[in-house]
């Protein structure tokens, strides 16, 4: 049964419109606590066909949506009577390069370089960033955020962030990198060679929590930090395990990281299971926000823990390592306890047996395996096994 009603969320939302069956369906306004809004058809409860975004600066999409998300034709009209007219499948990096070069023209750098703004385009207000336990965290969340505790940072400072991917710390991840600084990402598990870690990245700041400590000044410099530096680019710094040594620093220049992103693919639901100071797994966040999706932050990385998440939230992605799946394998709970909603398995970090892969790929047949091996200093590489 169809009914025309007008309901208010606990985000502030407006919504109206036709529902039926606890779902909107047919046209429907929106309207933001922002001030943005959105006209248009409704299906299953996702934005489908033809609608309206009005974004809080005044620019206006118009076209096509699929599942929620800017899909096929669409007019983007932005605030300074500029405009441009393209397709999402094929046309999407030539709008997002307009963007920037109407913000050039009008001198706005600080919005060309604003990753939020990167970031917005690609999603909907309606799915949330994160789900860490019953929160629900929204990229309006982390944009409204207050992070004064960064006021003291500035681009080109090098800043060792402990934190796990909690709201807080995946909020002042993104303002350091809107900042330009360089982030050495730690977890509170690997902070024994702290002193190491400071000595080597050559770091001016150590951020845990909302509590930023300034550390003193090295007097020695490091050639590839400071070319960073002089870009006026936002850096990453990653230390290897040291299972040959001592552990490596590995810099990476954030602008060239983020140009992965560049190519739309879809919006998944997925655990961040690789830690947050690992690659991997800053890879999978990045990916999962750019491209629309959800992360789901687990509480424990036991199997039984993570197929009761999986279950919960209807996970799509599970990235993770050859050793969890050889755990999968001994528990038992495959595949009777794994939830048809996953649809992709990715491993990396060590080395896959073609025993545990085959196995896995017989027991699972309906998920996709992929191998996303990369070395710290190239970044995760798109791979696919043979098997």
């Amino acid at each position: 049964r169809q009914r025309q009603m007008c309901i208010r969320d606990s985000n502030g939302t407006i919504h109206s419109g036709i529902f039926s069956h606890g779902k909107r369906n047919g046209e429907g306004i929106d309207s933001y606590s922002d001030n943005s809004k959105f006209i248009g058809h409704y299906s299953e409860g996702k934005r489908s066909g033809k609608g309206k975004y009005t974004y809080p600066d005044g620019t206006v999409y118009t076209g096509n949506f699929n599942n929620s998300i800017k899909s096929g034709e669409g007019i983007f009209n932005f605030n300074d009577s500029s405009s441009f007219h393209g397709t999402f499948e094929n046309d999407f990096h030539k709008i997002k390069n307009y963007d920037w070069i109407c913000e050039v023209v009008v001198e706005e750098i600080n919005i060309k370089r604003d990753i939020f703004k990167k970031i917005e385009i690609r999603r909907s207000r309606d799915i949330p960033i994160l789900i860490d336990g019953e929160s629900n965290v929204y990229l309006s969340d982390i944009i409204k955020s207050e992070r004064n505790f960064l006021k003291d940072i500035s681009s080109g400072d090098v800043v060792i962030l402990i934190g796990d991917y909690d709201e807080l710390s995946i909020s002042t991840f993104l303002h350091l990198i809107n900042i330009k600084a360089i982030i050495v990402p730690l977890t509170k598990d690997n902070i024994t060679n702290i002193k190491y870690n400071i000595e080597t990245s050559k770091a001016d700041y150590i951020i845990e929590q909302n509590k930023v400590t300034k550390l003193k000044k090295s007097n020695k410099s490091n050639k590839l930090i400071e070319d960073i530096k002089k870009k006026g680019n936002p850096g990453l710094i990653f230390f290897s395990t040291g299972t040959t040594g001592k552990p490596k620093a590995i810099l990476h220049d954030a602008t060239l990281l983020f140009k992965r992103f560049e190519t739309p693919r879809p919006a998944l639901k997925a655990i961040n299971f690789l830690m947050f100071d690992h690659m991997g797994g800053i890879n999978t966040l990045l990916h999962i926000i750019f491209n629309g999706g959800t992360i789901i932050k687990p509480e424990k990385r036991s199997p039984k823990h993570i197929l009761e998440l999986i279950s919960k939230h209807s996970i799509e992605l599970l990235p993770t390592t050859p050793t969890f799946l050889r755990m999968l394998l001994m528990s038992g709970m495959i595949p009777k306890n794994v939830p048809d909603s996953l649809k992709i398995i990715t491993y990396g970090s060590e080395q896959m047996d073609s025993l545990t892969l085959e196995t896995l790929s017989n027991l699972l047949p309906n998920i996709e395996f992929r191998q996303t091996y990369g070395l710290t200093e190239f970044s995760v590489l798109r791979a696919k096994s043979k098997s």
